[in-house]
């Protein structure tokens, strides 16, 4: 049995553990900001090993990052690489699929086929299983 007392503790135990895992989220998010794209990493070791476009199938991936905190726009910017919009052609031959449905999506892919070329030439083969039967051509 518990008593009014009992619950009016306990609501009030935990709106302070929410206002601290709240200020510990600003906080965290406020060093982010702050200082190091990932945390105990210095940004020169990110922008050469970790933001290296080997990494990242489709180029859009890799320009979304600077949104992600002052510190990973900086290491971003660190590596030098400009970003622009790849064409269904170019992203279907290099193996880009996320590439190709982002244009899929967009209303700007000419040619359906271009997914399972995609799909195909990234090796992605239950997802190219997955086109066909949706009648890809």
């Amino acid at each position: 049995h518990t008593t009014p007392s009992t619950l009016y503790s306990n609501a009030t135990l935990g709106m302070e553990t929410r206002a601290r895992k709240g200020k510990r989220k600003r906080c965290d998010a406020t060093a982010a900001d702050a200082g190091e794209a990932f945390r105990g990493l210095p940004n020169h070791l990110v922008a050469t090993h970790i933001l290296n476009s080997e990494h990242f199938d489709d180029p859009a991936d890799l320009a979304r990052l600077p949104a992600v905190s002052r510190a990973m726009r900086d290491a971003v910017a660190a590596t030098g690489l400009r970003f622009k919009e790849i064409h269904g052609c170019d992203a279907a031959r290099l193996g880009c699929l996320s590439a190709v449905q982002r244009l899929q999506r967009g209303g700007r892919l000419s040619y359906q086929e271009r997914l399972c070329q995609a799909a195909a030439r990234s090796g992605q083969l239950e997802k190219l299983k997955g086109l066909r039967a949706d009648g890809t051509p």
